[in-house]
């Protein structure tokens, strides 16, 4: 069996392997994000666009998109392509808890 043969039946045999690994749910994201109230002070962290975090912070009461807030506001739509829109997440957390997401 020459060196090509050999090199590509170990290809065949890889490319199942590889194809799952792409296609896995681990490269999807996980979350449309969640939100961290902790005392008056409140953060909104999501997903944004294709590679991307939104992250919006506040005091009091949520933003509308006419206000100024402590951290430069994306619009709230998000972009052309963009998968977050307006203010929505679904985890609710305080301070003292882990939240793993992935965009």
């Amino acid at each position: 069996m020459g060196s090509f043969t050999r090199f590509a039946a170990a290809a065949a045999l890889c490319l199942p392997f590889c194809n799952a690994l792409t296609n896995s749910s681990y490269f999807q994201p996980n979350s449309t994000g969640f939100r961290l109230q902790h005392g008056f002070e409140t953060v909104v962290v999501q997903p944004y666009g294709y590679d991307g975090f939104r992250v919006r912070a506040w005091a009091f009461r949520p933003p509308s998109g006419n206000e100024v807030s402590f951290l430069y506001d994306p619009p709230l739509e998000g972009p052309a392509d963009a998968t977050a829109s307006a203010l929505t997440y679904d985890t609710v957390i305080n301070g003292t808890q882990n939240y793993t997401m992935r965009n």
